[in-house]
């Protein structure tokens, strides 16, 4: 009995050890938490010193400096895009709609029961996931974890991830407001100009009458 128990346990530990994923040998790793850690600013960080690609999956976001980091960084050429979870298209000033009219690619994961992630891939070599939503919530009152991996093998297969999940989502398109247009108003005659409209109107009344007689 206790040989076939080691042999399992053998068997067990060499399945394990065979098929398990190991982090590359340069690898290398940063934490924060909250309260107590400014882990929006590590993630503004790491999105400012992105150089080709940043990939979000995220289920909520209303964190104004991540997002004014990711505008910025589309600004200056990097490749970012987005899928969100359909939870925030609750709110009309939702993140979809500031992504997509400054021309940021989002889709709408709406299949699952929620799109839980909280992701981003960077440059196909950083990593940062956690419990921390992009919120201001995570940031000021909630207890949160961010996990931040230097890893190109991991990054690759969240990217696969990430990839996967656009395949079944909705491309997301900005709500078009209709432009109202106010019309020009005539600006109010002065007391001189409406006289001179008054006589202008009688003499032509009066030539009218005397060319009837």
């Amino acid at each position: 009995m206790i040989k076939k128990t080691g042999s399992l346990c053998a068997l067990i530990l060499f399945f394990s050890t065979a098929f398990a994923d190991e982090f590359e040998s340069d690898a290398k790793f940063r934490v924060c938490f909250t309260p107590g850690e400014d882990c929006t600013q590590q993630i503004v960080n790491a999105i400012q010193a992105s150089v080709s690609d940043v990939w979000v999956q995220a289920y909520s976001f209303t964190s104004r400096p991540i997002e004014n980091a990711l505008l910025e960084a589309k600004n200056r050429g990097v490749n970012v895009q987005v899928v969100l979870d359909k939870s925030v298209l609750g709110n009309q000033k939702n993140a979809a709609e500031l992504f997509a009219r400054h021309h940021i690619p989002v889709w709408i994961d709406e299949k699952p029961g929620i799109a839980h992630n909280k992701v981003m891939i960077i440059d196909q070599t950083k990593t940062i996931t956690g419990s921390f939503n992009f919120t201001r919530a995570a940031q000021a009152r909630n207890a949160e974890n961010v996990l931040m991996i230097d890893d190109a093998g991991l990054a690759k297969k969240y990217l696969k991830n990430w990839y996967r999940r656009e395949g079944v989502s909705r491309s997301y398109k900005p709500v078009h407001h209709e432009k109202i247009v106010v019309p020009v108003l005539e600006p109010r005659p002065s007391f001189f100009e409406w006289l001179r409209q008054l006589l202008e109107w009688f003499l032509n009344a009066l030539f009218h009458l005397l060319h009837r007689q």
